[in-house]
């Protein structure tokens, strides 16, 4: 090819653009006990949790409806700004379809599980009494899943931790 053409960057005749999107959404507690692993009775298998519509409803964890156009979910620990984390939580990411049928979502690496590790010295911090801290997201592809939820497979553990969450917001 001479040094002066140009090569397209699409094939012709392909015209039409593609705009990022996502919808507007609030941070929702979804686990409001990360101190606590998932214990129901069929939930956990040596330390992995493999039937999650056995946990049961109106506990500390609770499935997330995605709202239609809704494809990922942002995940993040809130804890107390004066807490002192020893052991961060692992969760389990799990999805039920518009069938309840149940299936994994995966992280940006393909994994099912994530940590969610507060670090305090650069975590986003609110302005209420007592102040929280908000550990960085992790981004969850939910796969076309109807909901989601996120299983606590390793507990949270520290001082302080009173009040700490899970958070999940839908995009």
């Amino acid at each position: 090819m001479p040094a002066t053409s140009t090569k397209a960057s699409r094939p012709p005749g392909d015209h039409g653009l593609v705009y990022p999107t996502s919808i507007r959404a609030p941070w929702q507690d979804i686990s409001t006990a990360p101190q606590t692993v998932e214990a129901d009775a069929g939930v956990v298998v040596s330390g992995v949790v493999v039937n999650p519509l056995a946990i049961a409803a109106g506990g500390a964890a609770s499935w997330l409806a995605l709202e239609p156009g809704g494809t990922q979910v942002a995940l993040r620990l809130k804890y107390p700004v004066a807490a002192s984390v020893t052991i961060a939580p692992i969760v389990r990411l799990c999805t039920q379809d518009e069938n309840g049928v149940p299936g994994h979502a995966i992280d940006s690496g393909g994994a099912t599980t994530v940590t969610l590790a507060p670090v305090p010295a650069t975590d986003i911090r609110d302005n209420a009494s007592p102040q929280f801290a908000y550990s960085e997201p992790a981004l969850v592809d939910c796969l076309g899943a109807a909901k989601f939820l996120a299983a606590i497979e390793r507990a949270l553990a520290g001082t302080g931790i009173t009040g700490a969450t899970i958070q999940a917001q839908v995009m």
